[in-house]
């Protein structure tokens, strides 16, 4: 069980109502009925690529495959122009993301009188520059492609953190006044790569169904259950946020894109 040495509640050690150390001690409560846990992580993209450079391009960049038809707008392997084109593409990008975590962690107690609850809320909100590189090959109206891109960033982290009862009376240190409900903020430096792979159709010259792999990994983050301290002598010690985290958010992606 979780030590909340240095917390107390209706005069009593905040650690014997939530059962911390055997035997259970004296006093009130006298039976603990139930301990639940909650989680609840959300995250959030924006980014915009704003350069976009050709390298390589071994397939379409001539007439012959339809992409410099006027209106058509050509410049990838294939370009969704023409049916019978075929070719190998390499670009770099590089532009600015703005990247949102949001993880909330709950962690409750109740006996036969009442119940505290734990309540820990963590933003993230990542902006900075980054730079990437796409790998394509076409065969007519299919394309198989893998991009990467990875920056740095700064990471402003906020948490709010508190414990309360039922009623919504928050509990205190140990001087039996300063409350046990904190903000606090950090900004520090993060790490973040997007590795992603997959096959697209080419509807028409502008508009393609893409469905891909996605994978992005973060390094430099604060979760909430990394905000459980070790130490809640004073309003200082348990504000203090730990940044120190990596977490890798990936799973199937499906969508349209658009070249114009």
């Amino acid at each position: 069980m979780k030590n909340f040495v240095g917390l107390q509640y209706n005069g009593n050690p905040v650690n014997d109502y939530y059962g911390y150390g055997l035997p259970v001690q004296a006093g009130p409560p006298t039976q603990i009925l139930a301990q639940r846990v909650r989680t609840d992580f959300k995250a959030q993209n924006l980014e915009l690529n704003f350069i976009r450079f050709p390298v390589c391009n071994t397939g379409c960049s001539t007439g012959s495959c339809g992409c410099n038809n006027a209106g058509c707008g050509g410049g990838d392997a294939c370009g969704g122009c023409g049916d019978s084109c075929g070719g190998f593409a390499m670009y770099g990008s590089c532009g600015v993301r703005y990247f949102h975590v949001d993880d909330d962690f709950s962690y409750g107690t109740e006996w036969a009188t009442g119940e505290l609850d734990q309540d820990i809320q963590v933003k993230n909100n990542l902006v900075g520059p980054q730079v990437g590189w796409t790998t394509d090959y076409c065969l007519g109206r299919w394309n198989l492609f893998c991009n990467s891109t990875f920056g740095i960033f700064d990471n402003h982290m906020s948490v709010r953190q508190r414990m309360f009862d039922g009623t919504g009376t928050n509990v205190t240190f140990s001087d039996g006044t300063t409350e046990y409900n904190l903000k606090s903020n950090k900004d520090a430096v993060a790490f973040l790569g997007e590795l992603r792979v997959g096959t697209a159709y080419d509807i028409n010259c502008h508009w393609r169904a893409v469905l891909a792999y996605r994978a992005v990994a973060i390094t430099g983050l604060a979760t909430a259950s990394d905000q459980l301290q070790n130490d809640y002598s004073d309003r200082y010690s348990a504000g203090i946020i730990s940044s120190d985290n990596s977490t890798i958010i990936h799973g199937a992606q499906v969508g349209a894109e658009c070249r114009y």
